[in-house]
């Protein structure tokens, strides 16, 4: 069985993103207007099926812009089933369980170290 673990659609999918040809996350090379379905770069558990299928598929993976956009791709040839997981995130707010909280700086980060570390809770105690 393949799957891929992950956060809300709304939050840690990206279906039918437009390509950027221009900026930070700018794609020269992949084709067509939209990418295929891809778990945002916040976090995700694949299976070791997944895993095997990668690294006996890794010389003809092509890289693209980002590691996100990239197992999107990938894992379009093979249509994994895709478990959500509330506690990944791609952005929002601090919650007692998530397991990511990306687009953090560095004083934001060890903010909610400090606060796991002396209550059990990064976003406050």
């Amino acid at each position: 069985m393949i799957v891929l673990l992950t956060w809300r659609p709304s939050y840690s999918f990206r279906t039918d993103w437009l390509i950027k040809r221009q900026g930070k996350w700018a794609e020269p090379d992949y084709p067509g207007v939209a990418y295929p379905t891809f778990a945002c770069g916040a976090g995700s558990i694949i299976s070791s099926d997944i895993v095997h299928w990668l690294t006996k598929n890794e010389k003809s993976l092509k890289r693209y812009q980002g590691e996100d956009v990239s197992m999107g791709i990938w894992l379009s040839a093979i249509a994994p089933e895709i478990y959500k997981d509330e506690r990944w995130s791609c952005f929002g707010d601090c919650q007692m369980e998530m397991f990511t909280l990306p687009e953090q700086d560095a004083d934001s980060l060890l903010y909610l170290w400090e606060n796991f570390m002396s209550c059990g809770n990064p976003c406050k105690c």
